[in-house]
């Protein structure tokens, strides 16, 4: 018979997933502009941007909470109650996850990192917010080809309003 191990002997488990949270968890909402998507592999994950005042957020988003997974670029809105985690800090814990339209500046990083624009990167994003400033969402969602086409050819310009348009009209789905 083994003798039982001496539990101060034993080396400390660390907690890796769960967040040291206050007494008083309060309700939060930020909108933000992705940087990075960490999936689980179970579904949902943690979303990471920058807020509206500019600070780092990060997004816990469970299974079930957002119809597909954000995008690196995308501007989305998360609300739910904020926590405190050991290891990674502030986390909103959200209870809705919804993709917005990008708006004003945030339409470059949206361009210029979407995979859903392919051979555009961020000297052709900024080219279009150089040429076009805020003018620019108008155009996108006009479908204005041929503005664009002028500044960045007709080939880019077909696969950013293409692309811009479906996005569009999963975000008005979700807004329903």
């Amino acid at each position: 018979m083994s003798a039982s191990p001496n539990l101060n002997q034993l080396p400390a488990r660390r907690s890796e997933h769960v967040p040291t949270v206050s007494d008083s968890e309060k309700e939060e909402t930020d909108e933000v502009c992705l940087t990075s998507f960490h999936a689980s592999p179970v579904g949902g994950g943690v979303a990471i941007g920058r807020g509206a005042s500019g600070r780092l957020i990060r997004a816990v988003i469970g299974t079930g909470m957002a119809a597909r997974d954000p995008l690196p670029g995308e501007t989305w809105r998360f609300t739910g109650p904020g926590r405190m985690h050991q290891e990674h800090g502030w986390q909103i814990h959200a209870t809705v996850a919804l993709p917005l339209m990008p708006l004003g500046r945030t339409l470059v990083r949206y361009l210029a990192t979407n995979a859903r624009f392919p051979g555009v990167g961020w000297k052709t994003a900024d080219r279009l917010w150089s040429e076009f400033g805020d003018h620019l969402h108008d155009l996108l969602r006009d479908r204005d080809v041929n503005a664009l086409a002028e500044i960045i050819g007709a080939e880019r310009a077909v696969s950013i309003v293409e692309g811009f348009g479906l996005f569009a009209e999963e975000v008005e789905v979700f807004r329903l």
